[in-house]
């Protein structure tokens, strides 16, 4: 698979615009869950500018729910990635309609669509690679998770005193 900058720059962005609060209020008002449909909810908006956020907001969810953050990635499977391709088609289509056509973000939003699937693997193999700074799961050792357990057993001690 070809790595497409442009991609990577948007996934970064997405991922920095989840500790935004203006962002994560634009994102609690249109993300609609993993078994809710946001077609349902596109069928009732006017303003086409509403309906790119809409499902921009929630192919950016699928995507890094089932390639990052989403505890059971591997029990999951493949149900999500047709979900997650429709909705950055339609915010890509959603977008150009906004807009007259055509821009950098639009095509962004198509590449996303086009290689949803490969995304969602990429971010699973960085979250699941020991190595890498996006591995959000690790493994404590019995002895440091013992040691970690007596000292907030302390402090909590020490705190009710």
């Amino acid at each position: 698979m070809k790595y497409d900058e442009d991609v990577n720059h948007y996934i970064t962005l997405t991922l920095a615009d989840l500790v935004n609060p203006r962002s994560l209020e634009l994102i609690h008002k249109y993300t609609v869950g993993l078994d809710a449909d946001a077609g349902q909810i596109a069928v009732n908006l006017e303003e086409t500018a509403k309906k790119y956020f809409l499902y921009k907001i929630n192919a950016d969810f699928l995507l890094l729910s089932l390639g990052l953050f989403h505890p059971d990635t591997n029990i999951l499977g493949n149900a999500y990635l047709d979900k997650g391709e429709s909705y950055y088609y339609c915010a890509a289509s959603s977008l150009k309609a906004a807009h007259g056509g055509r821009s950098g973000m639009s095509d962004v939003l198509e590449k996303l669509s086009i290689g949803f699937g490969n995304y969602v693997e990429i971010l699973r193999h960085m979250k699941n690679s020991a190595d890498n700074f996006l591995s959000f799961h690790f493994k404590i050792a019995p002895q440091d998770m013992q040691k970690m357990q007596e000292t907030l057993s302390l402090e909590i001690q020490k705190r009710k005193k």
